[in-house]
């Protein structure tokens, strides 16, 4: 026996090691410290993942990232719950909302894979228990689970809601829409296989095909076609949380920072947000699904039927359950989900076995997990995901000052640009100030959203519109960009007057406005509520008070109006008003588990 030998091939071992744990954790740190905006300018330096966690006020994040087929490393940070300080571990569970759509998503497949469930067969057809309406679209072309998978049924798209234990609805009164259930009934409103519309109840009606297929519980039907299967034991799709998985789970938390009361919330809606899962486990079925797709793995899907779900169906960007979307040559699936409290999201190559997942205890997580996840694209060489880097251009701080002044973008939304200290920042009713990059002498970019902005003179050479195309907060760039006329210094549009101080006048403003055109998108409760939330989260608590003011006097019967309202008092310290207005909303809707659960919370009745 040759111990020199063996003890050269153990060191050997060792060394390679040693080196492997120190490029990993070179990677680790590289990430840590190269989080990147929406929109990359060369020059420009990156953040910390510690200081946009405090940024966003995020309380604990998990992070997996996947390099050639496997889990390179796993990483957890800050705490489960911000008043207990509990910290992040292997064994904390995340909400991962929208994100169960792909899991379930792998169960349909299978069960149509077996021949229980017909793809392309009409769903009233193989459900039992429950039925969707029939009616004039149905009639003309059905919905099939094929559809409902790629969000083309034409079933009506609802809100998430999430709901106390002692008041939670079942599968069939959300199906129904009957209480406590807070949604619209399912039902089909266009012709199924023409649109794209993003639709909780359409996966809640799989859900209820799946139980009526395997006759079981949907957490069981889970556990036994996908958990068991891919070894993911720290995964449940079980409402309420036993007390086994509770003393995991980490504590959802507001915008704000602070946890929610009762810490979590009930989603009846199993199969399209209510799955609990940690990092590691939801990495292993994001591999499984890379490695079917090469024919390597196949614990649940044959390799032909990975890639039907990792392909665009009628939908451009979506698959059967997960998005999917190509850069170049690149073809990348993902998802994102949200539940109160709670963001989450992953990407994945489709072909190349690497990418990441990350799992969040915030509201506030979707903006974060994209900062992330560009950093792991740079420092791993993802191809074809990072956007391009834009070259800044040197501009006269003269011409500068042509471009600032104030340009109208709708009926109660203006485009402010102004100069400070040679630079150019752009603000608007919904978007905080920005600065602004010129990549040539009449067109910019900001670093925080996608699109730009670009000049336009008339023949004199005055600067008379701004033509500007910026994505929106999740990251979508709408079809046609903005054309925005300069505006004269005394007009005012009603929220500039509600700046001021203005309330009344602000209101009839809003009035005239809805009058004029009541369809007119700026005077929507939806647009309204979201301003408002967006100015509490800058903490302008006076001016979110007073556009919530508007919506309810705009909509003086919506409990939701007065649920926001109760919450802006609440957080600019009015405890009375919070609990009035809290109230009122109850009394409009008496299953509002977000009045209960604030109520409760401060003592009231």
């Amino acid at each position: 026996m040759n111990v020199t030998k063996y003890i050269s091939i153990f060191l050997l071992v060792v060394l390679v090691g040693c080196e492997s744990l120190n490029t990993i954790a070179s990677q680790i740190q590289r990430v840590e410290n190269g989080l990147l905006p929406p929109v990359l300018i060369k020059g420009e330096p990156a953040w910390t993942l510690q200081e946009r966690m405090e940024h966003y006020k995020v309380p604990g994040i998990s992070i997996a990232v996947i390099k050639d087929f496997r889990i390179d490393w796993v990483k957890h940070y800050g705490v489960i719950d911000n008043k207990t300080q509990e910290p992040v571990t292997d064994n904390t569970l995340f909400g991962v909302g929208s994100c169960s759509k792909t899991v379930t998503a792998m169960a349909v497949l299978k069960k149509a894979e077996e021949g229980r469930i017909i793809l392309d067969g009409n769903i009233n057809d193989q459900l039992v228990s429950w039925k969707l309406p029939v009616n004039e679209f149905t009639q003309r072309t059905a919905a099939t689970p094929r559809l409902l998978l790629n969000h083309t049924a034409g079933v009506i798209s609802t809100p998430g809601y999430g709901y106390e234990a002692d008041n939670a609805p079942t599968l069939i009164q959300i199906l129904n829409g009957e209480k406590p259930a807070q949604n619209q009934p399912a039902q089909v409103n266009v012709d199924p296989g023409t649109i794209f519309r993003y639709s909780n109840l359409g996966i809640s009606i799989l859900q209820q095909l799946l139980i009526d297929v395997e006759n079981k519980p949907f957490p069981e039907i889970m556990k036994q076609i996908v958990f068991d299967s891919l070894g993911m034991s720290q995964s449940t799709f079980k409402q309420p949380l036993p007390a086994q998985w509770e003393q995991y789970a980490a504590t959802g938390h507001r915008s704000d920072g602070t946890p929610n009361s009762g810490k979590r919330l009930i989603y009846p809606d199993m199969a399209a947000a209510s799955l609990w899962t940690t990092v590691e486990d939801f990495a292993r079925f994001v591999i499984e699904l890379q490695l079917s797709f090469h024919g390597r793995s196949n614990k649940v899907l044959s390799a032909e039927m990975v890639d039907t779900m990792l392909t665009p169906f009628v939908a451009e960007k979506y698959g059967l359950g997960t998005g999917v979307w190509t850069e170049g040559a690149e073809t990348y699936f993902s998802h994102f989900g949200d539940i109160r409290g709670f963001f989450s999201g992953y990407v994945a190559h489709k072909t190349k076995g690497y990418g990441a997942v990350i799992l969040s205890n915030s509201s506030n997580g979707l903006n974060l997990e994209r900062e992330i996840l560009k950093s792991i694209a740079k420092v791993y060489e993802w191809k074809g995901y990072l956007p391009k880097e834009f070259e800044i251009v040197d501009i006269d701080s003269e011409l500068l000052k042509t471009y600032s002044g104030r340009y109208l973008i709708g009926s109660d939304n203006v485009l402010t640009l102004s100069m400070e200290d040679s630079r150019l920042y752009m603000q608007t009713t919904e978007i905080e100030k920005t600065e602004l990059f010129p990549i040539s002498h009449n067109k910019f970019v900001a670093k925080e959203r996608k699109g730009d902005l670009t000049f336009l003179k008339d023949s004199s050479g005055v600067v008379i519109e701004a033509v500007h195309h910026f994505a929106d907060q999740l990251g979508r760039l709408s079809e046609s960009a903005n054309i925005s006329k300069r505006l004269q210094d005394d007009y005012k549009i009603p929220f500039e007057l509600l700046e001021e101080g203005r309330l009344e006048e602000a209101i009839d403003g809003y009035r005239r406005i809805k009058q004029n055109n009541p369809n007119d998108f700026y005077v929507s409760e939806q647009r309204l509520n979201g301003l408002g939330y967006e100015l509490l989260f800058r903490q302008k608590y006076t001016e979110a008070i007073g556009i919530f003011r508007v919506n309810i006097a705009l909509y003086p019967n919506s409990a939701n109006c007065y649920d926001s309202m109760g919450e802006a008092y609440l957080k600019s310290g009015n405890r009375e008003l919070a609990i009035k207005n809290y109230r009122k909303s109850l009394e409009l809707n008496p299953y509002n588990s977000n009045a209960v659960e604030v109520l409760t919370e401060l003592g009231a009745k």
